[in-house]
């Protein structure tokens, strides 16, 4: 065919141009109508109008006839860039290529020839149309001056289809936005939250993959919502502050926007079909709580406007997510404050309500609780036989567990302790049972012993407790510390017991680890070489008198009104 066109045949096309210019302003609409306008000017088998960023040398709309999916992927990675560079090397000319100039895959270009028509606006290129030509030679220069002429017709009306679009789209994004951040902001539930805003997202910037990531106060960045991604390729990418590129926004502060990852070194690989990604991070009160992560598939998938609007749908995200948080931290603070009292009350439950009086003796002690409930029991009981059970104990942990624990270690102890046992099989049976019915890493410490007031013996056997404290009469100093290890540690350990004789005048005193292991606003701990001291000092004094002074003692040292941890103590003295 020859396409020499006559006058009347350039005013008809022009005609059908301009009809199709002022009836379009939906852009692919638009490129479709004018490659079937130009399958009348020249019949073709493929061809393609690509529309370029204005920002960038890369496509941000196109439409393609006659290509396959893999042949189009090729045609736009490769020989799209290679027609640019050839249009410029013509001055933006419309032009006839051969088809080894931008490819050797025939699967991909298969006609000889490429006619090639710029698509201009204020002599910037916009984009440019391709067709393949199985016959180059019927055209000439005055075709490619018309077809040129036609090029910059097209190129206005894609400018303004682009503008409509972008108008249209920044509205359709206030919207979304506004509906966004209404819908993560009716939720006060941290998953909740963080999974509206992850699809809330991919209504205004679809992506393939994509995540949040919140950073902790050791500098770890942490994945709470995927969408895309393989989890064991993120927990390999073993992600933190400064490492990668969600390490660094998060350490900077800035967004990113990457339109072809294989080139930025920064990028960790946790999709290897990602192409383009996109960053921005989440402030709270001017400190960096976390990242947002979009990944494409397609090379340059995100434009500016894109990046601007994940970066302010961030900003809202993060108060959300805060939001969130606090309400969970306050679900957190009110379950932990009821575990405390019902501890607290397990406590008051096991702890005597009065000390026996026995003549020749006089029993004063206390327990004083910390702000957070720990593990101290004490308890001064008369056995059926008439001698005195005395037992003090500290349980690990804190709050109800250790309650909890410290209930079913007294609850054997008081099922068992008027049995026929000695002290140290007694602490043995205990040892067993906390240890087949205990948690690992969980354990006791006992001191149990038993007073017979009339021969004036103490039995007991120390199961890893502090030892307590024997000051004679005369001033001699004798620390318990026979027994063996604490309860429900090892399965099977030996334990020993000894007899101490007591004398008028002695005094016995028994505590737990929170009073030696009270500190003051310095860090310096109220030791034993202090309560050595006061128990020197008073120990002719009476028992209660005892009790007070090391109390008031502590209190002085540590200038708090509050305890680290639980204070008990025991005092025994004798008559």
């Amino acid at each position: 065919m020859n396409f020499k066109l006559l006058a009347r045949q350039e005013k008809e096309i022009t005609k059908s141009l301009w009809k199709i210019i002022s009836s379009n302003l939906q852009i692919y609409a638009l490129m479709n109508a004018v490659l079937d306008l130009f399958q009348n000017i020249i019949p073709y088998k493929r061809a393609a109008i690509f529309s370029l960023f204005r920002t960038k040398d890369a496509i941000e709309y196109e439409v393609t006839r006659g290509y396959s999916r893999e042949a189009y992927n090729f045609l736009k990675e490769t020989v799209a860039p290679k027609i640019q560079k050839e249009l410029k090397v013509h001055n933006f000319e419309t032009i006839i290529l051969n088809r080894n100039l931008v490819t050797m895959k025939s699967t991909t270009i298969q006609a000889e020839s490429i006619l090639v028509v710029p698509l201009l606006h204020l002599n910037h290129l916009i984009g440019f149309l391709m067709i393949e030509l199985d016959q180059p030679g019927t055209i000439n220069k005055k075709m490619l001056e018309f077809l040129g002429f036609l090029g910059l017709q097209l190129s206005v009306s894609i400018e303004n289809a682009r503008l409509y679009r972008q108008i249209q789209r920044e509205s359709l994004e206030k919207s979304l936005l506004l509906e966004v951040t209404k819908k993560i902001s009716s939720s006060i539930k941290l998953k909740e939250v963080l999974n509206l805003i992850i699809d809330s997202i991919r209504q205004v910037v679809p992506y393939d993959a994509a995540g949040i990531f919140l950073t902790d106060r050791n500098g770890a960045i942490h994945p709470e919502i995927l969408r895309g991604y393989d989890e064991e390729a993120i927990k390999k990418a073993s992600l933190k502050v400064g490492r990668g590129l969600i390490g660094i926004v998060a350490k900077s502060g800035k967004g990113v926007l990457v339109n072809d990852v294989r080139r930025d070194k920064r990028y960790i690989v946790a999709n290897k079909n990602t192409r383009s990604e996109m960053l921005a991070p989440l402030y709270w009160r001017r400190k960096i709580i976390g990242v947002i992560n979009i990944e494409s598939e397609e090379k340059n998938a995100f434009t500016e406007s894109d990046f601007n609007l994940l970066e302010a749908l961030a900003r809202h995200a993060a108060i959300a997510i805060e939001n969130a948080r606090l309400h969970q931290r306050l679900l957190e603070q009110q379950k932990f404050e009821h575990e405390i009292r019902l501890a607290r009350e397990i406590q008051k439950t096991l702890l005597p309500k009065r000390l026996p009086r026995v003549f020749g003796y006089e029993f004063s002690a206390v327990n004083l609780p910390s702000r957070l409930v720990s593990g101290d029991f004490y308890d001064v009981m008369r056995l059926k036989k008439g001698n005195i059970s005395i037992c003090i104990g500290d349980v690990s942990g804190k709050g109800a567990p250790a309650a909890l624990m410290m209930a079913s270690l007294y609850s054997a102890l008081k099922s068992r302790i008027n049995e026929n046992w000695t002290v140290n099989r007694l602490v043995s049976r205990l040892n067993q049972i906390l240890y087949d019915h205990n948690l690992p890493g969980k354990f006791s410490t006992l001191l149990l012993g038993e007073l017979n007031p009339k021969e004036k013996v103490f039995e007991y056997c120390n199961a890893g407790h502090n030892p307590p404290v024997l000051i004679k009469q005369t001033g001699d100093i004798k620390f318990l510390e026979t027994g063996g290890t604490v309860l429900g540690f090892v399965k099977a350990p030996p334990y020993k017991r000894e007899k101490i004789q007591l004398d008028a005048g002695d005094l016995l005193f028994f505590y737990t680890d929170g009073l030696i292991e009270a500190t003051n606003q310095k860090g310096k701990f109220f030791d034993m070489h202090l309560l050595l001291d006061i128990l020197r000092a008073c120990h002719h004094h009476k028992a209660y008198e005892i009790r007070k002074s090391v109390l008031r003692a502590v209190s002085n040292f540590t200038q708090k009104d509050y305890l680290d941890d639980d204070l008990t103590m025991i005092v025994v003295k004798v008559h």
